[in-house]
């Protein structure tokens, strides 16, 4: 089943936001690392921009970062209910709230066979990259709910164990 036949697939702006000193944060590529943003460089860019982007490419609870320039492939799940960031050149991936397909495609995002999957669809000799088409494309055998579930619910508590010992350091 290709992703776009159970995923809304889209990416952020690809404008270049004036940054300011105080503003909404905008994120892109380069503060996307191992399942997490680092905002600490996340340039600052203004209201007016921020609802803009927004506009086409809100990110919401349980919708999925993929980097799509440069280094691909870096995966971050928002788990947040009211996220407040704008993203550029970034793919975003839609799950509308269902946390449970969004578990699942976290984990397979970042699995070996995930990430061979986004790797093999590179492009650019200099600067590589995935086009939202080719990501729209991407084939994978989607197990049933039940069968999601089961796969998920023994990563899904260490990585909650995981997060409570680095929240308590």
């Amino acid at each position: 089943m290709k992703f776009s036949e159970f995923l809304d697939v889209r990416d952020g702006t690809h404008d270049s936001p004036k940054r300011v000193n105080i503003g909404k944060k905008l994120i892109t590529t380069k503060n996307l690392e191992d399942n997490r943003i680092d905002f600490t460089n996340a340039k600052n860019i203004s209201l007016n921009d921020f609802k803009r982007i927004n506009e086409r490419s809100k990110v919401d609870q349980f919708d999925i970062l993929l980097s799509m320039i440069g280094t691909v492939g870096n995966v971050y799940q928002e788990r947040s209910a009211f996220p407040d960031y704008a993203i550029k050149n970034l793919a975003l991936l839609k799950f509308h709230g269902d946390e449970l397909l969004s578990n699942w495609m976290n984990y397979y995002l970042q699995s070996k066979k995930g990430q061979s999957k986004i790797h093999q669809r590179l492009s650019g000799s200099t600067q590589q990259y995935i086009s939202l088409t080719d990501l729209r494309n991407i084939e994978i055998m989607l197990p049933n709910r039940d069968q999601m579930e089961l796969c998920i619910k023994p990563l899904r508590y260490l990585d909650d164990l995981i997060s409570r010992n680095v929240n308590l350091s």
